[in-house]
């Protein structure tokens, strides 16, 4: 997160396992360079949904 606070002006961010480009509106597309990881986002983001759902029931 320190290299988008200091880079405000950069609308392209890599690492070595993902890669983020920014919009000027404020949205960002997040790209996993191994399919493994965006299966194990999609996981995570699940059950976060999930807890956050059946806790408002």
């Amino acid at each position: 997160m320190s290299h988008i606070r200091d880079n405000p002006d950069k609308d392209v961010y890599e690492d070595i396992d993902f890669s983020i480009y920014f919009f000027q509106k404020g949205a960002a597309h997040l790209t996993f360079k191994l399919p493994n990881l965006a299966e194990k986002m999609n996981d995570t983001i699940a059950k976060i949904i999930q807890e956050c759902w059946l806790k408002d029931r």
